[in-house]
This record gives structure tokens, C-alpha cells and sequence, in this order.
């Protein structure tokens, strides 16, 4: 989870350099706005498995309530992680319901 709150913010950051505008592909954060590119790549907690990403904000301007990343659940009918970041600022996880 704070893997993906890091890489929305770097996101955020971008948006902010470019005039408002995501990055079209999440490699054009690094290095600039994260180390490296393992940051990239989310993992299970036990480390065993990559974890299916979405990027959603490809190319798009900042908006509020603009959905970021889609992370897939750790276990089989769990949650995913939704992470969303706006203009107010905020980078946070989104309800679940979303």
C-alpha cells in the first residue's frame, strides 16, 4: 500500500512539472521523481508473487478523485488496492466500493 501511495505522489509530482499532466507511462517517473524502477513492480507481502498493476492515468490532467493505479488483491477474492490522487493535493487509497 505505501508502495502505491509513493508512486501516485511521484505521478502528482510529474503532473505538476508538465502542466497538469500524467506521465503516458509509468517509467517516465524514474529517476526524476522515484530511484528506480523496482518501484514499479508491486509485490505480495510474502514476496512470492507479482502483482497485476493498471495504471489509469496515462497521459491524462490531474483531476479530483482521478484513479490512479488498480492493484490486484493479494488473495483470490480479496480486495484490490484503488489509489487515487487530486487536485486538492490528496493521494489516498480509495473506498473499497469504487
Amino acid at each position: 500500500m505505501q508502495q502505491a501511495l509513493h508512486v501516485a505522489a511521484a505521478c502528482k509530482l510529474y503532473a505538476e512539472d508538465h502542466g497538469g499532466t500524467y506521465p503516458k507511462d509509468l517509467s517516465e517517473l524514474v529517476p526524476q521523481y522515484l530511484n528506480n524502477a523496482s518501484s514499479l513492480t508491486f509485490r505480495s507481502r510474502d514476496g512470492q508473487r507479482t502483482l497485476k498493476c493498471a495504471y489509469l492515468g496515462a497521459g491524462k490532467r490531474m483531476a479530483s478523485d482521478a484513479v490512479l493505479l488498480r492493484i490486484e488483491a493479494e488473495e483470490s477474492g480479496g480486495p484490490e488496492v484503488i489509489v487515487q490522487g487530486g487536485l486538492n493535493g490528496v493521494i489516498q487509497k480509495a473506498p473499497e466500493d469504487q
